[in-house]
């Protein structure tokens, strides 16, 4: 993604995201040109824990050979914002950071001059090339998280008549992996037996230790299908196999969502805790095969 400008910089989380950040501090890790990695943070992340936020920070910078940051605010009050981009500012070191910016919406600054420029993120050339590719933006985090979070457990009736259907099939594993990476979408029946053999530990551990990005993103519309309809009693599992998923495609909001959901259903499950550790130390997914 090519940025020429100020303006463009500002554009680039939206579009990175999938989103339009607000109330945020954003901080890109810089390689070069190029963007290493994203984090969004709330504007007020400095009274909470900031040295480890500051030291997450610095592990995905060393994690992708990041040298420089650009930091970013986004704020109604674009005071709130100055404060929350001054205060990362200083915990990164301010020879580090490349860039510090705080836009309203309509009208951004820099920390280094304070003088207003106009900013629309719709005549920016990211946004431009973000059509051009066919990315969907949303308007707010509460809609590009709607996927992950839309629950419809089916019904008793329902989950009887697909569990005896199950019984009767001869290798659930090959089953799964049948139904995990089917190229049709799914029939609801279908989503429902996804999600009733994920809902067994066993087979959705063989699944979180057997994926890759690629097969992650294969997989992603099906497991979506199956987060949908799955009965309460496997929930954990399903939001487990699907938060996995979520951090090999890229994370983003609906990973940060999944994650949430995952620690209100099933808080001890071991999936929480390795992908804890995975945030904490920076390891992007390109590493996960080396993590077996």
């Amino acid at each position: 993604m090519k940025c020429t400008t100020r303006a463009d910089l500002l554009a680039v989380p939206a579009v990175l995201f999938g989103f339009h950040p607000a109330e945020s501090c954003v901080v890109m890790g810089m390689v070069g040109s190029t963007v290493g990695f994203t984090a969004r943070l709330d504007l007020d992340w400095h009274l909470r824990g900031p040295r480890q936020i500051s030291a997450q920070i610095s592990n995905a910078a060393h994690e992708v050979g990041a040298d420089e940051f650009v930091i970013l605010g986004y704020a109604a009050d674009p005071d709130l914002a100055f404060l929350s981009v001054t205060e990362l500012t200083a915990a990164l070191g301010p020879t580090r950071v490349r860039e510090s910016l705080v836009t309203d919406g309509t009208r951004y600054w820099s920390l280094d001059d304070g003088e207003p420029f106009p900013f629309e993120f719709d005549t920016s050339s990211v946004a431009a090339q973000a059509v051009y590719e066919g990315r969907v933006i949303s308007h707010d985090r509460a809609e590009a998280v709607s996927a992950v979070e839309t629950w419809h457990p089916a019904s008793p009736s329902e989950v009887d008549r697909v569990v005896e259907a199950l019984g009767e099939t001869a290798d659930p594993e090959d089953r799964l992996w049948e139904l995990l990476l089917a190229e049709d979408r799914l029939s609801d029946d279908d989503a429902l037996e996804l999600a009733l053999l994920l809902s067994d530990t066993e087979l959705a551990d063989g699944v979180v230790g057997a994926f890759t990005i690629e097969s992650a993103k294969a997989a992603w519309p099906n497991l979506l299908r199956a987060r949908t309809v799955v009965p309460e009693e496997g929930q954990g599992e399903v939001l487990a196999v699907l938060a996995m998923a979520s951090w090999l495609r890229g994370g983003g909001a609906e990973y940060t969502s999944l994650i949430e959901q995952l620690g209100r259903v099933a808080p001890d499950h071991p999936v929480t805790g390795t992908l804890e550790v995975m945030h904490q130390l920076g390891i992007p997914p390109s590493r996960w095969s080396e993590c077996g």
